[in-house]
């Protein structure tokens, strides 16, 4: 369990609002270990509340825990002794006995549904003739996210229509991580570029202050904490597992177009778009298209996590299963750096803002490809961003730079009205401050840590 809590301040904010408004149905969903329950635990900390957590269980059992939780809680020894078969005699029992002012949490309420699907219309159905006219805060929370998505969340959902706020939480930022290890900053990103912004994953991580010992033991060690992981990711909400698990092997060997992640796992391209848009729901994957022109959309990976996990672990299994001292080439983890390290190069820009710009991502046309784009429509600005993993010395930092205007040449956009700026993002520039002075956009690991403490 999460005991670090560390952000979050927004939905903190959310919350309190609903709170205040005195009848509320929130929904709070996201992945495993991103933090739902600690965010409600502090939410709820100094207010009067019943908290339950779903087991992963039967219905008798999860009915018979609740409702001695809800006795205990509200000292009713009737409801102690009494039996209660079903929820909808569970939820009537408390709209009449449950004080006003009063939260009640139902945390990973979808292994409510997933044991008992009339759960769903048993809450409605209460809602609507008792709950709705009490000053009273219901809060379901849930992992599966296909679940969230299609039971809860959906228009078919019996819920539909009555939750006042739902709340995706998401992966905290590379500042908001860092506060979870006292590290020099190159050290952390890489741990960032390996677990990203998941606050359990940056928890277990806390304990290592080099890198090398923390892949060796968490990832490349059968007892490891990260080295099984993935399947319990996708035993969750894939009934196909295989399927899914072969996409995203696909994606994290490079293959990105559609054509190839079929070619792949042995699909024909137009049966494959169900799976990624589901993946894409869940947060898995991402789809991106060039920031300027039309070409086809490309798939990557967005959970670091996950792409580490297939190109190393996956990959060198049989390796590690044999090999307790087992490691990888520096090289082979440097190319993976320098992959994952221009997304974190698009969070920099985002906070830095060395313009007011209105999209950012990448471009690339035929053979040719930049790795971060920025631009405003209006004032007609656009800089171009070369983003390296690794050190650059004066020199190369200039001919890259060169190479760079030249590349931007055929980025057909506003030619001849726009103001163009160009900048490279690395591990470390040497003599950056001369680039600087030179009317260039120039980052590195040092402007990471001076963002951080901004």
């Amino acid at each position: 369990m999460i005991s670090k809590f560390i952000n979050r301040e927004k939905e903190i904010e959310i919350l309190e609002k609903e709170w205040v408004k005195g009848n509320s149905l929130i929904i709070i969903y996201g992945r495993r270990r991103i933090g739902k329950t600690e965010l409600i635990k502090q939410f709820i900390k100094n207010k009067p509340h019943i908290s339950y957590i779903f087991p992963e269980a039967a219905k008798k059992t999860q009915l018979n825990e609740f409702k001695q939780l809800v006795a205990f809680s509200l000292k009713d020894e009737l409801l102690m002794n009494i039996e209660i078969t079903d929820w909808y005699s569970m939820f009537d029992y408390i709209s009449r006995i449950i004080p006003d002012n009063y939260c009640l949490n139902l945390d990973e309420f979808t292994f409510g549904i997933k044991s008992d699907r009339k759960i769903l219309s048993d809450l409605q159905r209460i809602w609507d003739q008792k709950f709705k006219e009490k000053k009273i805060t219901i809060i379901l929370s849930g992992s599966l996210l296909g679940m969230v998505h299609e039971d809860i969340l959906s228009h078919t959902s019996p819920l539909y229509g009555r939750r006042s706020r739902d709340i995706l939480l998401e992966e905290l930022s590379f500042w908001d991580s860092k506060k979870f290890m006292d590290i020099p900053t190159e050290e952390f990103v890489k741990f960032y570029l390996a677990l990203g912004g998941v606050p359990e994953y940056l928890l277990a991580a806390s304990d290592y202050k080099k890198f090398d010992d923390f892949i060796k033991e968490e990832f490349f060690n059968k007892k490891g904490y990260f080295y099984r992981e993935i399947y319990f990711l996708l035993s969750q909400d894939f009934r196909e597992i295989q399927t899914y698990f072969s996409i995203l092997q696909a994606v994290a060997y490079g293959n990105t177009k559609p054509n190839e992640i079929g070619n792949f796992i042995g699909k024909n391209t137009r049966e494959i778009y169900p799976y990624m848009e589901n993946l894409i729901r869940l947060g898995m994957v991402r789809r991106e298209e060039t920031v300027i022109g039309k070409t086809s959309g490309l798939y990557f990976l967005k959970e670091c996590f996950i792409d580490l996990w297939f190109n190393f672990v996956h990959k060198y299994r049989g390796q590690i299963e044999m090999n307790e001292s087992f490691t990888v080439n520096k090289r082979e983890l440097d190319a993976y750096f320098g992959k994952r390290f221009e997304q974190l190069a698009k969070e920099l820009i985002i906070k830095k803002k060395p313009f007011e710009f209105q999209k950012i991502g990448g471009w690339w046309h035929k053979d040719k490809e930049i790795d971060v784009v920025a631009l405003n429509n209006e004032t007609k600005e656009i800089a171009f961003f070369e983003v390296k993993w690794g050190d650059i010395e004066i020199k190369a930092a200039r001919n890259i730079l060169n190479e760079l205007k030249e590349k931007s040449k055929f980025v057909k956009w506003n030619d001849e009205k726009r103001r163009e700026y160009y900048g490279i993002i690395a591990r470390e520039i040497e003599d950056k401050e001369s680039l600087i002075k030179g009317g260039f956009l120039v980052f590195d690991l040092d402007d990471f840590a001076a963002s951080g403490s901004a």
